[in-house]
């Protein structure tokens, strides 16, 4: 069971490497969709939202749904970021 967090976190950096060829690429909403798979990874590996990791892929995927115009959901997703950083405080 100990190598599972390994999986999980192999799994998460290469949804994140997958989203970046695919945002390089101009598929947006396929790098949306990776950064998702890289999130909920992230989420399973720490528990919770309470960790820069998490802030990180919820600042990636709002900046990629400004790329589609979707700033509604940008904003949500920065919500987001502002409430995982308050919750972990300075450091």
């Amino acid at each position: 069971l100990e190598a599972q967090p390994d999986i999980h976190r192999v799994l998460s950096e290469r949804y994140s490497d997958m989203a970046i060829v695919l945002m390089k690429q101009r598929k947006i909403g396929e790098a949306i969709k990776m950064n998702k798979q890289s999130l909920a990874r992230k989420l399973h590996i720490h528990g919770g939202e309470d960790h820069s990791d998490i802030a990180d892929e919820y600042l990636g995927v709002g900046v990629l749904l400004i790329q589609q115009n979707r700033l509604d959901d940008a904003l949500q997703m920065f919500d987001r970021v502002i409430e995982v950083c308050n919750r972990l405080g300075p450091g």
